[in-house]
């Protein structure tokens, strides 16, 4: 069955599958150095190597393939985030491994489609009703994977509240990596540049050290 979005329709057959990969594969490139909004539908064609009339007979408007373009996204990063979550949640795995393991695949994935993830961000806050259905289940999918790998080593964690530690120790790890890959491309000023091995080494380093450093008792 086809998945319907406004303005566009999944193709079925081989041959337009790769033609509209290849209009997805030019709009992300594009999208590494441009705001969605200041792309022109003749530059997508271009760069896919296509006519515009050819753009025409797949997407009525650019809104239409900005949304079958993150429909795709959000199938791939699923497939790549709850691969890696679930190889890193081998019994017996250390908490500082499962932890270096989950960051090192976020990290690779929002480097690797920075752009789409930037226009993506930038969707959702204009037009909240854009996160449907599928995209919240698939959001939480691998919100449950990513906090079970973590608590699949429970027993290192000395927070009194595991799960609420996890919780909140995860949303720092995803902000600061939305912060710093993907929407705010350049270091801070006089700020030494961060490589992504080095930037997964120190997220690894806060999480684990927040899981697993005791809270100070307050004074009574």
């Amino acid at each position: 069955m086809s998945l319907k979005i406004a303005g566009w329709i999944e193709p079925q057959q081989s041959r337009s599958q790769k033609s509209e990969h290849r209009i997805f594969d030019a709009v992300e490139r594009i999208l590494e150095r441009k705001d969605f909004e200041a792309i022109a539908i003749s530059e997508i064609a271009a760069a896919a190597e296509i006519s515009v009339g050819n753009f025409y007979a797949r997407f009525t408007s650019k809104d239409a393939l900005l949304a079958a373009l993150h429909k795709r996204y959000e199938r791939d990063r699923t497939q790549h985030l709850l691969g890696a979550f679930r190889c890193a949640a081998r019994p017996g795995q250390p908490l500082a491994e499962r932890i270096r393991l989950a960051t090192t695949a976020i990290v690779e994935l929002f480097r690797s489609r920075r752009g789409v993830l930037r226009s993506l961000i930038f969707r959702h806050w204009r037009d909240p009703s854009a996160a449907n259905e599928e995209f919240r289940e698939r959001q939480e999918m691998l919100s449950d994977e990513l906090t079970a790998l973590m608590l699949g080593a429970r027993e290192e964690i000395v927070h009194p509240d595991p799960e609420r530690a996890v919780h909140v120790g995860l949303m720092m790890l995803l902000a600061i990596c939305r912060e710093t890959i993907v929407m705010r491309p350049k270091a801070l000023p006089n700020a030494a540049p961060v490589n992504d091995d080095e930037l997964t080494r120190e997220l690894t380093h806060m999480l684990h050290a927040y899981l697993t450093t005791p809270i100070p008792q307050r004074a009574t």
